[in-house]
Parts: structure tokens; sequence; C-alpha cells
């Protein structure tokens, strides 16, 4: 994402006349709008009348769906950005760097990635058009790379149209997302951003306004160019820039007029967190934006169905999620997109995560499990950001041992600049692609992620990025219960929404910190888990409210058997470590079957030095698994073969070291059931 919405400095927003107003929109650099509440709503509303199903409002169509392919799975990713002015000599040397350090696939941006004049001036756009046909996709496909193209969605960018004197706002005026207050989201005078210029205009457009039409028209011609994919930058609402914040858009005419064919409401409620109004008002703009994300895939689908979809999202697991109202869990794994998430560091501009605490790695670890989870088995890319080759070794040992496709970045851009780490991580990570990629979960301990309670729980309270908590409550409790389960050394899936109790089956036990908001849908599912002998651990209050977060006087988890925390146990996974460095060394398992026979695949990060050395582990076999040898191998280059020893279903070995990251493939032969395949156990990830 081009776009960090936090410490920016607008100098200039246009006030329109009212909500519904399509008036044009120039700004001065030097004039500042001053905001001023309209006030909330002292009255909760009574809810609309088909209350039990606005949370899938406007549900889509049904959509093309690519299949996803080996090379989407097993991706190592990076940037790189291509300007018409290049020559064929330059993209090919850039082309080439690229495949040099190891990497496989390129996300490739040009000036559709942000440019207002590149969308909406067809000679520019054929222009960029013919460069990627004819220039970077065959080239890179010369070298064995792949391309997916990176595009622009609900931002576009004027540059230096305010020293010029055109306004785009003027063109499109009914294009433009309109904060609550009523005014279009046009920004002039930015000062101090990477991606944006002192006479740049920066426009937000409404997903729900003539835009959409006019996007998907485009859409369908750069499909034609013969990229293996698109990545799509996020799509979302605008509602804090820099001292510009609590915008809650869009409460454009189209809008509105959806809404309200959606959820019977009268209107766009005015902000009130009390009111039942203003949280269906929450829903539907997630649902709306999940609409148009879908809508856009199925545009580029009609062209080639091969093509492959990626929709990018920085909110993550955080409520930025409520607040900007693109959340991953919207898109289904049948629907044809994937999310491609982007997770900022501790210091994205110029340290990364070298001065990150361990429970800042904690929760890192815990966004790219998330990440992975969101995507249900969808290829599972994590773009990031580091600041020198060490924490960018660190943090690809994180994304392997979690099943998730390292992007490597150096801030502040995700394009062109790399700590140099790329022909040492990539190396590794295609040395364990296959069983890290292709292998699934062994956990059989659950952690139940709410989004409802994480919306009407914690409304609009969020910290200043996701690794801060603030005055969050129910967010503040999942992340704390989070880093108990990985001080533990415990591993666990995440799951959300569940839609029957085959979606638990595979847990022993299912932890359930602060779900205050469930449905019926999710509270007979957890009561049908227990009756089948799972075990819950909750905290706090769990399923005393609906999914609207409307108290319940019935129906709830209070006569449940519950378990507190420190109870679970699970014997999959065990280190010799005392507790104290127990807490700093990651450690999965995934189990599966490739071309060479069944294998168990664990991956080790070691998440705030110093090394581990001679680490014994011990591991649960499944059933019918029988062991033929172990081989490990490191990020810094060790790597040999281990030997072993099993007792009692357990097998042990010695690692040798553990610097920032190692693997350990077991394989073995696997004796066949009658009763179905046992091998890979746990949930997809």
């Amino acid at each position: 994402m081009r776009c960090r919405l936090f410490s920016l400095i607008i100098c200039a927003i246009l006030a329109l006349p009212g909500p519904q107003a399509h008036a044009g929109t120039g700004t001065a650099g030097a004039d500042i709008l001053s905001q001023s509440s309209t006030g909330a709503s002292e009255e909760t509303k009574a809810p609309c009348p088909d209350t039990a199903s606005i949370g899938n409002l406007k549900a889509p169509a049904p959509r093309n769906s690519a299949e996803w392919p080996e090379w989407a799975h097993r991706a190592r990713l990076a940037g790189a950005s291509f300007e018409l002015e290049m020559s064929h000599a330059e993209i090919e040397t850039k082309l080439r760097k690229l495949a040099n350090e190891g990497v496989s696939v390129v996300v490739a941006d040009a000036p559709t990635g942000w440019s207002y004049t590149a969308w909406t001036h067809d000679e520019e756009l054929n222009q960029v058009l013919s460069m990627m046909r004819d220039e970077v996709i065959p080239q890179a496909h010369a070298m064995g790379l792949k391309v997916v193209w990176y595009l622009t969605s609900l931002e576009l960018i004027c540059s230096e149209c305010a020293a010029t004197g055109f306004d785009p706002g003027t063109e499109h005026p009914e294009w433009l997302q309109i904060d609550r207050f009523g005014r279009a989201l046009e920004f002039s005078g930015v000062q101090g951003v990477f991606w944006l210029e002192e006479n740049d205009y920066d426009l937000w457009l409404s997903p729900e306004s003539p835009y959409a039409d006019f996007y998907l028209g485009q859409i369908r011609k750069i499909a034609t160019a013969g990229a293996d994919g698109l990545w799509m930058d996020v799509a979302y609402l605008l509602n804090g820039l820099g001292q510009f914040d609590d915008l809650w858009p869009s409460t454009d005419p189209y809008s509105q007029a959806a809404f309200e064919a959606a959820s019977g409401e009268t209107g766009i409620p005015a902000k009130n967190w009390e009111d039942l109004s203003w949280r269906h008002w929450i829903r539907w703009r997630m649902q709306s934006i999940a609409n148009f994300v879908d809508s856009v895939a199925e545009a580029a689908h009609s062209v080639d169905p091969e093509i492959l979809f990626f929709t990018e999202n920085w909110c993550m697991d955080s409520n930025f999620v409520t607040q900007y109202s693109q959340d991953p869990l919207d898109f289904s794994a049948s629907s044809g997109v994937a999310t491609a998430h982007e997770l900022e560091p501790i210091d994205q501009d110029d340290r990364g995560m070298q001065d990150a605490s361990l429970e800042d790695w904690q929760d890192y670890a815990l966004l790219v499990r998330f990440a992975v989870a969101s995507n249900s088995g969808r290829p599972g890319w994590v773009l990031t950001y580091a600041g020198a080759v060490a924490d960018s070794l660190r943090e690809a040992a994180v994304h392997l041992s979690e099943g998730a496709n390292y992007y490597e970045a150096r801030g502040p851009e995700m394009l062109d600049d790399s700590t140099g780490s790329r022909p040492t991580v990539f190396a590794w990570i295609e040395a364990n692609e296959v069983p890290a990629y292709s292998g699934r979960s062994m956990a059989d301990v659950a952690l139940y992620f709410s989004p409802r309670s994480r919306d009407f729980i914690d409304g609009e309270e969020s910290g200043d990025d996701k690794f801060d908590e603030g005055d969050t409550i129910y967010f503040k409790e999942y992340r704390r219960r989070a880093r108990e389960l990985l001080s533990g050394q415990i591993q666990f899936d995440i799951v959300s929404s569940p839609s029957g109790p085959e979606d638990l089956q595979p847990y022993n036990w299912l932890v359930i910190p602060g779900a205050a908001c469930l449905s019926d849908t999710e509270i007979s599912v957890i009561r049908a888990y227990v009756a089948e002998g799972g075990k819950i651990a909750t905290t706090s209050e769990v399923g005393s409210r609906d999914e609207w977060c409307v108290p319940r006087s019935s129906g709830t988890l209070s006569d449940i058997p519950s378990h507190e925390i420190s109870e679970i146990t699970s014997s999959l996974l065990s280190t010799d470590l005392p507790a104290a460095d127990r807490s700093r060394l990651l450690i999965n398992a995934r189990s599966g079957n490739d071309a060479e026979g069944a294998f168990i695949f664990i991956g080790l990060a070691d998440m705030r030095g110093p090394a581990f050395d001679n680490t014994e582990i011990g591991i649960r076999l499944p059933s019918g698994f029988s062991p033929t040898g172990i081989h490990w191998n490191s990020t810094e280059g060790g790597s040999g073969e281990l030997e072993f020893s099993i007792e009692a279903g357990l097998l042990h070995f010695t690692l040798p070291r553990v610097e920032t990251g190692a693997a350990v493939l077991i394989r073995g032969s696997l004796e066949p059931d009658p009763s179905g395949p046992r091998l890979p156990t746990g949930r997809a990830g």
C-alpha cells in the first residue's frame, strides 16, 4: 500500500453544502477547513425488519473462481516500479536483478498504481498497457518470473495538478466519497508524505458511485495484457487522514440509496455507537467494499479466467477494519479473491523490527497467523518491511513457520528498495517451500476470533498502529490471550465464525477470549462442539450479546462448562527450554503428503535472540506415521541429518541451532487407515 494513514499533514479539504452535494471541488493549499462534530443521536433506533440477514447485505452474485496454482502458493515476492520513460534495457536490468535475488513473483507497479490521468485518459492508459504487455510481462516471463500487476483502487492521485490549475474533482464530482460532515474527500497541499507531493490532488472515490462502472471497464482492458495476476491496492472508505479524522464516509447519494435498499433504514444515521442503525451502517460499509472487490475480480476473470486476483488489506485483525471498512474475513474461499496483507513493522520508515520487543514479535507472529487463517487455504501473501538483513531474516522465519509467503521490502515503500536479504532468505525459503506451503497445521487448540465483537465492543477505539491496543476492550483481551498461548509454546489455529461443528472437529480446546457478540449460529456451533467432547476456555463475557451487540435474554453460553486458559494442555509439541526462553521461540508443525510421501514440517523462529543451541524437541506423531529420517536447515546455512528416538508415540530429536530461523523436515511412511486419511491433521492454513 502506498498510503500510511497516520502522521500525515493535510493542508486543505473542501466543504460541500450537504451530504448529498456534488458541486465542484477546488482546494487551496494554504486553506484548512476546521472540522466540527455534527453531534450524535441520543435515541437508539429500533432494529429494522431484516436484522437477521443484514450482516450479508447485498450478497454478491455467483463469481468466477480462479484456481490457485502452485506458483502462487510458493511465491517469493518483491515489488518493482516501471515508468513509461524506461528503455528496454532498463526494464531488463531491473527484472534480471530480481531473478538473480531469488524472487519468483514480481509485484509490478506502473502509473496505474496511483495516477488519475493514467486511469482517466485513454492515451496514457494505452501507453501503460503497451509497456506492460510488450516489455515488462514478456521479459519477466522469459526469466521465469511471474508478474502480478499492482493497481490503485479507490484512491487516485493527480500529480502536480494543483500547480497547473487542473482540478480533477471538477471532472467527476459524483465519483467522490463524501464524509459524514458532507465534504468531498479531495485533498491538496500535502506535506511530508512520501507518496504525495505538495501540488498533488488526492481523490477518494465511492464504490457505489458511477466510478465503479468506469473502473471495471478499465480493469477489463488491463486484464488483456497477459499479467499472471492483479494486486489491487486497499479499497476502503477513508476515515482519517493526518489531522482530519472521524470522517466516516461515504454519505454520497449512491451509497445512501444502496444502504436504504439493502437495510430498510431511512437515511444514513448520525454517528452513535449505541444506535442499532449505526451498527447496521458500519456493517453495510464493509459489505459495500467486499461487493466492489468481488466485482473487480469478476471483471478481470471475464476477460482472462486464469488471471489471479489479490486485494491488499492493511487492517488485518485490528479494528481499523471497522473504521476503514475492508474485512478480509468477508471474502470466501470460492470468491476468486485472495487477500494480500500488509504488515507494517514497528518502524516502517527506517528501523523495521530491529527495535521490537518480544511482545511486539509475538504480535507480529499473531498477525501473520491471522493473515493465513483469513485466506482459508488461498495463498498467504504478506507484505512487510525491514530495516536490515537481520530483522528481514527473522521476519521471513516467522512467515515460513506460519505457512505465509514473504514479500521482502525495505521501508517505507513496497517497491524496489531491499535490505539485501533476498539472496539468502529466498534461497532458504525455496529449499523448504514444498512442505511449508503444502502442509496443514497440526494444531489441536483453536483461538476464536470474533469480528463483530471487534466492531461493536471496541467501536472506534484503537491504538496508533496494529501493535498498539490503545483503549480497546475486545482486541486487548484477544491479543493478551494469544500471547499467553504463544509464550507456552501451545500451537493453535485462529478460527472465526465457523459454519458448523465440523469446522472445530480437529481441536481438543477452543479458546474464546472476550467474544461478547456472537450470532445464534456461532452459539449453536460452540454448543455442539462441547456436546461432542470439546473443551472451551473463556474469558470475560462470551456470547452475552448477539452479532449486533444487542444483549441476549437467553441462549447464551453461561451454562456451558468453561476452563481457565492455564488449564489448556497439548502434547503436540514440546521443548526442553525454560519458561523464559519458550516465549521467544516460535515453533509450528505442519503435516501432509507430497511426491516423496508423508512428512511433518516444523518451522522455527527465534523472535528475539540470543540463539538457541542444542534444543530438545518432542512432537506427537500422527496415527500410522512411521518416521524414516529427519533433515534440518537454517537461515544461516546450517544443515544436516538428525538422530531421533520414539517413546510412547512421541518423537524426540535435538536441533543444533536456531539463530533467526530453522526448518525441520521429518520424512516417513503412512500406514493405510480404513477409517479415512490421518495426514494432514488440523485446519488448512
